[in-house]
């Protein structure tokens, strides 16, 4: 268990929230990819993790 989920979770949220390979998005100018795929991650333990 990480952060109360299972491994399987944790992969499916990865693979959910991940942003396509570029280095910015277009909807975030500025922000690295890794950095919005960061957040997404954070959010989802935020609002409580539904894999």
């Amino acid at each position: 268990m990480f952060c109360g989920i299972t491994p399987r979770e944790a992969k499916e949220l990865c693979d959910r929230t991940r942003p396509g390979p570029v280095a910015e998005l277009p909807e975030r100018p500025g922000v690295p990819a890794y950095e919005v795929w960061r957040q997404r991650i954070a959010s989802a333990f935020g609002a409580g993790v539904s894999a």
